[in-house]
């Protein structure tokens, strides 16, 4: 009898010690109520002045002129606009290539395009701008 006691109080007190306990507050973290939001109190973007557009003007890219990218292959080949080197594009290679000069990584090179029924690009020819 006393050993039936001792396991139903054990078993009890895991039962009491594990129940389920709801948090007494809400605790949102980062959000805002919908009641304390306003959109006119938003920061506005700034207005750029005549020194910030000297910074951000367009640069014109050439058309055909390229620099040889780091991520070429032996069938692709890495193009970077010149002279800003901010766009990227892969061609495959058309299979048999013509190469004037050096296609070095990091060359200056201008490109002749072949373009397939199907709409792609291939590279046909490669010659090096010499400066």
């Amino acid at each position: 009898m006393k050993k039936i006691f001792i396991f139903i109080c054990c078993i009890a007190a895991m039962f009491a010690s594990t129940a389920c306990r709801y948090a007494h507050e809400d605790k949102p973290g980062d959000t805002v109520a919908a009641i304390n939001f306003d959109p006119s109190l938003a920061p506005k973007p700034k207005q750029p002045t005549a020194s910030d557009t000297s910074k951000t003007q367009p640069t014109t890219d050439s058309i055909d002129i390229f620099i040889i990218g780091d991520g070429s292959t032996r069938r692709t080949l890495q193009l970077l606009s010149y002279p800003s080197k901010r766009d990227t594009a892969i061609f495959r290679k058309a299979q048999h290539i013509r190469v004037s000069g050096s296609a070095d990584y990091g060359r200056v090179v201008r490109v002749t395009f072949f373009c397939l029924p199907s709409g792609d690009s291939l590279v046909n020819t490669v010659t090096e701008v010499r400066n």
